[in-house]
C-alpha cells in the first residue's frame, strides 16, 4: 500500500506531447512527421515560471512516464529549459500519475482523468492544474 504525503504543495500535471512538443517546436526545426519529437522552448520557459510564481511542482501524467524514469525526465526538462526538471515532484514513487489500465471499458485504454485523481487520493496538495493538450 502507497503512503500518504504530510506537506501540501501546488502540483502541475504536466503533459507532454502536444504541449511541450508542440506543432511550432517541430516546424521550427524542419520536422514534419505526425509526431512531435521537440521541446518547444518557450512552452518550457511558460512552464518554469508557472513553477516558480506559483511554487508547484511538477508531475508528469504524459505517456512520457511509460518510456523514461524520473531522472531522465528530469534531465530531458533540463535540457530543454535550464531548472525545469528540478521541479518535478521529489518523491520516487508520486512524480509521475499512475499507470493503470482500466478493464471496465471496452477500449482497454488508460483515462488520464482517473490516473491524476488516483495520484490525488495519496497526495495532500493545496492547489492543481492540468496541462493537457485534450
Amino acid at each position: 500500500m502507497l503512503r500518504k504525503t504530510s506537506v501540501k504543495t501546488n502540483i502541475i500535471f504536466l503533459d507532454m506531447d502536444g504541449v511541450l512538443c508542440n506543432p511550432r517546436s517541430s516546424l521550427a526545426v524542419g520536422n514534419t512527421g505526425s509526431g512531435y519529437s521537440y521541446l518547444d522552448p518557450i512552452a518550457c520557459l511558460l512552464v518554469k515560471k508557472l513553477c516558480e510564481e506559483c511554487n508547484a511542482r511538477i508531475v508528469i501524467s504524459s505517456a512520457w512516464r511509460i518510456d523514461f524514469d524520473k531522472l531522465s525526465m528530469e534531465a530531458i526538462l533540463n535540457a530543454a529549459c535550464g531548472g525545469l526538471g528540478n521541479y518535478i515532484y521529489c518523491s520516487s514513487i508520486y512524480w509521475c500519475t499512475p499507470r493503470h489500465i482500466y478493464t471496465d471499458e471496452p477500449s482497454l485504454s488508460s483515462d488520464r482523468g482517473r490516473e491524476i485523481q488516483k495520484w490525488l487520493n495519496n497526495n495532500k496538495v493545496n492547489n492543481f492544474c492540468i496541462l493537457d493538450d485534450m
